[in-house]
């Protein structure tokens, strides 16, 4: 699943995830909610809220395009 570099835009191309962002995306990928993510993950729901208000900055994205961006940089499918 992994994109080589060529395949990555531009703009997205120095951006890194750590694991806990990634595996906070990931499940929200899948149709999770915030709450269910933070349940699945054992972290409050607060921390799910920081984190993805973090990667929307890094990624200078909004929420609604966060899972288009990720995609486009191979993290999920």
């Amino acid at each position: 699943m992994t994109k080589s570099l060529n395949e990555i835009p531009k703009e997205l191309q120095n951006v890194y995830l750590t694991p806990r962002e990634t595996d906070i995306v990931k499940l929200l990928a899948v149709n999770n909610s915030t709450k269910q993510v933070a349940n699945e993950l054992g972290i409050s729901l607060w921390t799910v809220y920081n984190t993805l208000s973090r990667v929307t900055r890094r990624l200078n994205s909004n929420k609604y395009d966060l899972l288009y961006k990720v995609h486009q940089m191979g993290l999920i499918d």
